[in-house]
């Protein structure tokens, strides 16, 4: 390859300097199924604050989890939660827990070709096609075809959550063709007149979304992942999408940018891009639509305050806000793992800004205290590893006795 001109180099280093030297960085990496709307939310939110510059990445749920924990993303985009061992190797790395939001919902939908005749499928009957045992679609009442099954990579938080909550853990038939990324799912899917995929609500576009019921019970009705039944969970694929940021990381600009896209306004770019906002969302939303038709032929020039403390961020915009810290830092809106009370994103600390006292050096370990160190190192990893096999265990019987319980309230109702 030729070599690039001194002067070429040297341009871009100083133009790269002076764009992050101009605005506040801010990097979010992780989810596909979530890049459409992580990407809206970051437009428009550069939009109202000029001096914020947000970079969005996909990779799967796994990868931005993985870059939170190397400490090479501000916030991981993830369509599951973190798993045990993920959260386990993070307490070891940090003292804590990673801080969890809900910021949007959706619905896991099957997608088949326009054409296809089926109906609706039963989770038993999508498990059964994409652990390879139904194999043509004349099996489930559609035409005397073979199935050809399009689904994600694995470190995808889709595919964690499909072969979690669908395939119980088993494998997938060898013969699914994996994707990187929903958008190539449904792309395959909508010319292929065999195929089947699966991917969030966002992309239904020019395929066919299946209704699905939990069971062949009397109870269980077919259902579409629309926002009602997603937020009811009548749909029975309906999950959270998640953003996760570490405990660390106290920078005010991040904890407004959370605050905002789990206010209003940030949730209204989850219901134009394709997705379901958080229950409430769109209340609060019609609540304030109509208290500006009562507010008709004001004569004050300027525009009623907003009391919502969702909407906090979004206070009297200026042509060029200044995102300086307030004496209060900026509160996000507390994390699902945490008290509402807790603070999400602790203010900075003023501690911070004043110089650092230097320290003494410490005396160098033996040979037989750094031996000591390592066995107690090797042992806590041991029953660190013993616990996050015991959570996945307890995960497991949870999730089992939920879907009982369930069950249990449907034929209730039958009676």
């Amino acid at each position: 390859m030729k070599a690039l001109p001194t002067f070429c180099l040297l341009v871009a280093a100083v133009f790269g300097f002076a764009l992050s030297a101009g605005a506040q960085q801010i990097t979010l990496k992780g989810s596909d199924t979530m890049v459409i709307l992580n990407q809206k939310w970051s437009e428009e939110y550069m939009k109202k604050n000029p001096g914020v510059s947000i970079q969005v990445t996909g990779g799967g749920s796994g990868t931005g989890l993985a870059a939170l924990k190397n400490g090479t993303t501000d916030v991981a985009a993830s369509s599951r939660q973190m798993k045990s061992k993920e959260t386990q190797d993070f307490l070891v790395q940090f003292g804590g827990k990673p801080l969890c939001y809900e910021v949007a919902l959706d619905g896991l939908a099957v997608y088949v070709h326009a054409s296809n005749p089926v109906k609706e499928l039963t989770v038993e009957q999508v498990a059964q096609l994409y652990l390879g045992k139904i194999t043509n679609w004349k099996q489930l009442g559609g035409d005397d075809v073979p199935v050809v099954l399009y689904g994600r990579e694995s470190n995808s938080g889709t595919y964690g959550y499909f072969k979690e909550f669908v395939l119980k853990e088993s494998d997938f038939s060898p013969q699914t063709q994996t994707l990187a990324g929903t958008g190539a799912v449904i792309d395959a899917v909508s010319k292929d007149n065999k195929g089947v995929g699966y991917g969030g609500i966002a992309y239904s576009h020019h395929v066919k979304a299946l209704p699905l019921r939990f069971d062949n019970s009397p109870n269980s009705v077919a259902v579409l992942p629309t926002m009602e039944n997603v937020e009811s969970r009548k749909y029975p694929l309906s999950r959270p999408l998640y953003f996760y940021v570490s405990p660390k990381n106290t920078r005010p600009e991040l904890a407004a940018f959370i605050r905002w896209v789990t206010g209003k306004e940030g949730q209204k770019v989850v219901t134009d891009v394709g997705y379901y906002p958080l229950p409430g969302a769109v209340a609060a939303n019609d609540k304030d639509k109509e208290k500006d038709k009562g507010k008709e032929a004001s004569q004050a020039p300027k525009p009623a305050p907003v009391s919502a403390p969702v909407a906090a961020a979004e206070a009297k915009p200026a042509p060029k806000p200044e995102l300086r810290p307030e004496p209060t830092a900026p509160v996000a809106p507390a994390p699902a793992t945490v008290p509402a009370e807790t603070p999400a994103i602790p203010a900075q600390s003023v501690a911070a800004t004043k110089e650092e006292r230097p320290v003494a050096p410490q005396p160098a370990a033996s040979p037989d205290e750094i031996a000591a160190l390592t066995r107690r190192e090797a042992a806590l990893r041991n029953r660190e590893s013993s616990v996050a096999e015991r959570e996945d265990e307890v995960a497991k019987r949870e999730a089992a006795v939920a879907s009982r319980e369930i069950a249990m309230r449907r034929a209730y109702r039958g009676r």
